[in-house]
């Protein structure tokens, strides 16, 4: 297997012909297959002795983080960073200015797994927002009436959308093609729009 990357725009330079690129993320492995591989590849170790380890290193990593240590195994290797500006020297750390970040890298027992994998170049899959039902409020209706002036849901994923660029949001469109935008919200989230329709 490979690691699959496709090439798409790079915003982070002024040339509008350069591409970045993006790898194309597939099926994560879970901590069930980690288990069957530890068991199939072990005969001496069981699945619930497996799984007891695991979670008894998870409480040992838990344990020494908690405390403000920073962990370097074989695994992974752990520090602690703080973001934000201090006013000056004789400043404090304040949650509301500050913030304590978690930070890993990969330990020495597998920074040489990158050595050996290779890649593929493959088309980018876009994320498109998916509608999954409208409710009209005024009706009462689900997927077919729309009531100008009144208000309406769009349930679905991947809604939220940019509300400072023009070209993003919702539209309706009548027979003639012609764009009806909608301007007033009450919710805005990536599961659902609440909206008054456009006379």
């Amino acid at each position: 297997m490979a690691v699959p990357y496709a090439l798409v725009d790079n915003p982070l330079t002024a040339d509008p012909t350069d591409f970045r690129a993006s790898v194309q993320s597939g099926k994560s492995v879970t901590e069930e297959e980690l288990i069957e591989m530890i068991v199939m590849h072990n005969t001496g170790i069981t699945e619930s002795v497996a799984r007891k380890m695991i979670a008894e290193y998870m409480l040992a990593l838990r344990f020494f983080l908690g405390k403000g240590r920073s962990v370097n195994t074989p695994l992974l290797n752990s520090s602690y960073s703080i973001s934000g500006v201090f006013t000056d020297e004789e400043d404090a750390f304040d949650s509301s200015r500050h913030q304590l970040n978690l930070n890993f890298t990969p330990g020495m027992g597998v920074k040489d797994v990158v050595e050996t994998v290779s890649t593929e170049k493959v088309e980018a899959t876009v994320s498109q927002p998916t509608i999954t039902s409208y409710f009209d409020t005024e009706s009462g209706s689900k997927n077919e009436v729309l009531t100008a002036n009144e208000m309406g849901r769009i349930n679905g994923k991947r809604l939220k959308f940019d509300d400072t660029d023009p070209t993003q949001g919702v539209f309706f469109v009548n027979d003639k093609k012609k764009d009806f935008k909608v301007t007033k919200f009450a919710a805005h989230r990536p599961s659902k729009l609440i909206f008054k329709e456009p006379a």
